[in-house]
């Protein structure tokens, strides 16, 4: 095992993210899988341009030698450096389970753990991974080896597991608690400690085989715990709580309190130097063994330290939300930040001429380029802490933005100096639509309207309804306007805003955007994962529903048949027909996103919520192209059950004597089954315990035809 793992520790983390992609949909097939490598020979087809190297959550991370440092976390995210952290390679694995915890019992071998009893184990230091069968089906937050081949994971529901040959198999251990453990520590390969919910914390002495509870005067939380000694231990918690013990853990004294934050992670270098860390990324030192701790205030409110890991007394790192890192080298004295990137939330995109680009945030913060995207500047306009919503070119040099609480703001040198538009309203101005290069319009909350004719140097205001929450738009020519609301609403009007009718209602939605294709044809979406479709100008609309608990916020389209909308929880949505049908593209990142811009099929880019900007050059989807062109046709598959954790049955009808064949795809388009199918069977029994959790899709493939459906793997 590593040197300095025993005494340092790996301590877990979690903040309760959780895939709420729960879908109920036709389902799929069946036969045995036991293991399967995934690594970095897959690439994204989405490259983080901000923040760097990439920006999903890090929940766990292991510094295996002075170069070298691996961490994990969201949607599958495995990243790695071996020069200090002055590169990165992001080990794509196209599989959208979380990881919260790593651990390494050699210099090259290691465990992680996550989403569903995930399970995977490297031994070339994080490079490359290898599924191990797993024995629960209970989100895992914590891992620790003991030794060589002796670790130990931890997790929901007091789920607890051992593995004696190096993390190949996996073993029940009885935990005697219900409540949830997200950390473990053990001072040698038989004596351990792991802490959880409740204030719970419970002690073996014979390496699992029993564990007894042991007494704590907290009941909150607890997400930590490391012994120095076999007597001297600490474990630390929510509303910033910190214990210790020096017998044991036979009587455990809460510290007093230094800070109010949850701490989510605790490491201690030597019996009196240790950090603990938490939400705020605010942390507390202590050099006398916490009698004492010096609060350090964290530089990202929003930011969250998951995770502390020391190599040695002086070499540590931190990582958390955003996929923000700290490194010291001086034993916590200073901690740098890895990169130090803007992480504010981005809800606008545009370009002129697919060369000079904006994109838009809160606090008045933009990106902007001048090369395609190929490389962003960072800038704000001055005294506006607001979020941009929206962004017009007229030319390189002349830009036209709008935003929170009547923020209105125009540029006619590229951005180097911003001047004020005066709208005499607080309300939040969420779209500018232009019906000519002169005439456009401003929508927004409480029913703002307003309209220029000079490129927006003078407004004029056109009252409508305070309910008319505007939240989207289109704009046909001067006089017909069509709008979405907060209050599940479209709007039409044909003289220029001053009237208006209602064209469909549906209490309890809320329009995220609006787009017409041409004059007859156009989309909506909601934030309840449903998608609208006109073809009469907006008179009439019909409502299919792709995925539940989604939430779709942006369309664009680059010509009459191809377009996408962006959405959350890692998909987003691409149509080849003018929007009759929808496919899922699987993204990689669990932030959300708020806007999506394409200059053609290949090249686009999102941005979303804590800085998030990617680009793609491929239009989005890896090498593997066949699962992009299955064919979704009801009823043609069916899968029960779904979801499903172990076993599913494929009922998929061939005939007698026909030959099929049987592939399963992640969203990404990446094959990670192909089987042949019994002769003409039409069932099939498939265990799926061992693949990770997720949305696949199952094609059937006959001599003459093929079939596909979805299916969810909890």
């Amino acid at each position: 095992m590593l040197s300095g793992t025993n005494v340092l520790g790996k301590l877990p983390l979690r903040e309760l993210f959780t895939i709420s992609n729960r879908r109920k949909m036709k389902n799929l097939i069946t036969f045995t899988l036991l293991l399967f490598m995934f690594g970095t020979y897959a690439q994204n087809p989405w490259q983080w341009q901000n923040p760097m190297p990439q920006g999903n959550g890090l929940f766990g991370g292991v510094a295996i030698d002075e170069q070298t440092y691996v961490a994990v976390g969201a949607v599958g995210t495995i990243i790695r450096t071996t020069d200090q952290g002055a590169t990165w390679t992001n080990c794509y694995t196209a599989v959208p389970s979380f990881l919260y915890a790593i651990s390494f019992r050699t210099p090259d071998a290691g465990t992680a753990v996550g989403d569903g009893g995930l399970i995977i184990n490297s031994n070339d230091q994080g490079q490359s991974w290898t599924m191990a069968a797993s024995v629960v089906n209970a989100n895992l937050w914590g891992v620790f080896y003991a030794d060589n081949t002796t670790g130990y994971a931890c997790g929901e529901g007091g789920a607890l597991i051992k593995t004696a040959d190096g993390g190949t198999t996996w073993s029940v251990l009885n935990s005697g608690t219900g409540s949830s453990l997200f950390a473990l520590h053990f001072s040698n390969s038989t004596k351990g400690w792991a802490v959880g919910d409740n204030g719970t914390i419970i002690h073996t002495t014979d390496g699992g085989v029993t564990w007894v509870q042991q007494p704590t005067p907290t009941t909150k939380m607890l997400r930590s715990v490391q012994f120095v000694t076999d007597f001297t231990g600490f474990a630390c918690g929510y509303s910033g709580t910190v214990l210790k013990t020096t017998d044991g853990g036979i009587t455990w004294t809460e510290l007093p309190h230094y800070t109010g934050s949850n701490l989510f992670a605790m490491r201690f270098i030597d019996e009196n130097t240790g950090y603990a860390s938490g939400s705020g990324e605010n942390y507390i030192s202590t050099s006398n063994g916490g009698s004492s701790w010096t609060f350090h205030m964290g530089n990202f409110g929003e930011g969250t330290i998951y995770n502390i890991h020391f190599l040695n007394e002086n070499v540590g790192w931190m990582c958390g939300n955003a996929g923000r890192m700290k490194k010291t080298i001086d034993g916590g004295k200073h901690w740098n930040l890895i990169s130090d990137n803007p992480c504010h939330d981005y809800f606008s995109i545009s370009f002129h001429q697919n060369q000079f680009g904006m994109v838009g945030g809160d606090w008045g913060s933009y990106f902007m380029s001048s090369n395609g995207g190929e490389s962003w500047q960072p800038g704000n306009i001055p005294d506006y802490d607001m979020i941009i919503y929206d962004i017009h070119y007229f030319s390189p040099q002349q830009i036209l933005v709008v935003g929170g609480y009547g923020g209105c703001y125009s540029t006619t040198d590229g951005g180097n100096t911003w001047l004020p538009i005066s709208l005499a309203t607080t309300s939040n101005l969420m779209r500018l639509r232009f019906a000519t290069p002169d005439i456009a319009y401003i929508f927004g909350a409480y029913g703002f309207l307003a309209k220029t004719s000079n490129q927006g140097v003078t407004w004029t205001v056109i009252p409508c309804p305070l309910t008319y929450h505007f939240m989207c738009a289109h704009v046909f020519d001067e006089n017909n306007l069509i709008a979405g609301t907060s209050w599940g609403k479209i709007l039409k009007s044909t003289d220029g805003g001053l009237t208006w009718t209602e064209k469909h209602s549906e209490p309890g939605e809320q329009f995220e955007d609006i787009y017409f294709i041409n004059n007859l044809t156009g989309i909506a979406v909601s934030g309840h994962s449903k998608i609208y479709r006109t073809t009469d100008g907006g008179e009439n609309w019909s409502v299919q529903q792709v995925g539940y608990f989604r939430q779709y916020t942006h369309i664009w389209f680059i010509n009459p048949t191809t377009g996408w909308i962006s959405g959350d929880n890692g998909f987003m949505l691409r149509t080849t027909d003018a929007g009759i049908t929808w496919e899922e593209v699987y993204i990689g990142t669990h932030q959300n996103m708020n806007a999506v811009y394409f200059f053609d099929e290949n090249n686009g880019f999102i941005v979303g919520n804590m800085g998030m900007l990617l680009r793609t050059s491929n239009g989005g989807y890896t090498e593997a192209k066949e699962a992009t062109q299955l064919k979704f046709t009801p009823d043609a598959i069916t899968v029960f059950p779904n979801p499903a954790r172990g076993k599913i049955t494929l009922f998929a009808g061939a005939q007698q004597g026909e030959k099929a064949v049987v592939k399963v795809f992640s969203p990404d388009g990446r094959k990670w089954i192909e089987e042949k199918a019994p002769d003409g069977s039409s069932e099939m029994v498939l265990d799926i315990s061992v693949l990770p959790s997720g949305i696949y899709i199952c094609s059937f493939a006959t001599e003459t035809t093929t079939n596909a459906a979805k299916f969810i793997k909890q």
